[in-house]
């Protein structure tokens, strides 16, 4: 079994971005430490899960939102439909 959360895909991906590879581990450790918000309107929101916050994004813009919020501990990216999101990554509070 892979010691990996991400893809190897999703890595080679992030490398070709100008990650370095501490950066990426770093953003594999982070795919278990964000969660998700969905926002409903201006005053409501709902946690989702990774896998529903990767559905309405879709993978690539998902993995964007993953790798900024894992630096910057929150990141917001939007659906196609206008679906707004906010990642929230524990990245460093952990340790």
């Amino acid at each position: 079994m892979s010691k990996y959360r991400l893809s190897h895909s999703d890595r080679e991906q992030l490398l070709e971005k100008g990650y370095s590879v501490n950066d990426v581990q770093e953003i594999d450790y982070a795919y278990t430490r964000t969660t998700y918000t969905l926002h409903l309107d201006s005053k409501k929101t709902v946690e989702i899960t990774r896998k529903e916050a990767e559905d309405i994004l879709g993978h690539d813009t998902w993995l964007s939102g993953l790798s900024r919020s894992t630096f910057y501990i929150d990141a917001t990216r939007y659906g196609e439909r206008g679906e707004k999101i906010t990642f929230h990554s524990k990245v460093y509070s952990d340790r």
